[in-house]
Parts: C-alpha cells; structure tokens; sequence
C-alpha cells in the first residue's frame, strides 16, 4: 500500500504546475522556419501515462502565409524520469489526433523549410486527420482516415503514411 500510495503521488504532483504556452511551444517547435500557435489550454494528466495536453494547435509557414496543419487535441507523452521537476521534463513523443493538414502543390517549394531544421527530435504520431491536398485555390484530392507516423534521425527523416484516398487504402 505504502509503494503504490506514494507512486500515485509522484505522478499526480504535476496536477499542480502551471504549464506555460511558450514552454511548451518551443518543445514542440524547434524549427525556426515555422509558426506554432496553441489558442487552448495546457493541461497535464497522469493516466494512462503521464502526458500534456494541448487544445487547439496551429503551425503556420509565416514565410509563404500557409497554414500547414491545425488540430484540436496534442498529447506530449512525458518521461517517468524527473516528473516532479518542471523544467526537467521530457517528452518521449508527441501524439497528434483529429487534425487537418494542408499540401498546397503550387507552392511545394515553401516546404523545404521543414526539411532544413527539425520540428521536432522526437517521434510525431498523427492520427485519424485527413490532409487536404490543393493547387493554389483549386482542391485535388483528399487522404482521410490519415495516420502518419514521423521519426527524425540524425541527418534524414522517415515518415509512414496510411489513409484512404478515394476510397481506397494507402
């Protein structure tokens, strides 16, 4: 009783931290050639893991006026180690659920910017979103049910995609 007592407190100590937005934005954001803009609150919850979570999320390419991705829920999975020391945090991975990216064709060039620095140094998980995919102002096509599965190493990235693109799956 004694063990289990005390890891339910270390765990729900972070209940009581005031997350800041700017904080957590530059944990997110690392690449300087893009916008992260979080509209919601930054809250933290313990089950199942331990993990903050972020209500309305924007990224925007600020050089071309492009919103590149909005969502209404982010889940940064925290590490079990130093939970009770806020600044010392880390996160594992970020899960991002029921989103909406955006692939302009006609500018595919802007997006270079992303490739040249890191989002982010850990795993990116998005999923059930759909990306919408346009040429200028005329729509193309739609790949719904999207999850996508984002790892960063060293000097490249590799990403996995799955989804439905005309009613058929990728």
């Amino acid at each position: 009783a004694f063990i289990i007592f005390f890891g339910l407190l270390y765990l729900t100590i972070p209940i009581f931290y005031n997350y800041s937005k700017l904080a957590v934005k530059k944990d997110i954001c690392r690449n300087k050639n893009i916008e992260c803009i979080i509209k919601g609150k930054v809250t933290y919850h313990f089950f199942p893991t331990p993990r903050l979570k972020l209500k309305d999320l924007k990224i925007n390419l600020p050089s071309s006026n492009t919103r590149l991705l909005s969502t209404k829920d982010v889940s940064l999975k925290l590490s079990l180690k130093n939970l009770l020391a806020k600044d010392k945090h880390k996160i594992k991975n970020i899960v991002i659920s029921d989103y909406e990216g955006n692939i302009n064709l006609g500018k595919l060039h802007n997006y270079n910017v992303l490739f040249k620095g890191k989002i982010s140094t850990n795993p990116i998980f998005f999923k059930k979103g759909k990306i919408v995919i346009n040429d200028e102002k005329n729509y193309v096509a739609t790949i719904s049910d999207a999850n996508l599965i984002v790892n960063f190493l060293k000097n490249s990235s590799e990403a996995n995609l799955e989804g439905k693109f005309l009613n058929n799956d990728i």
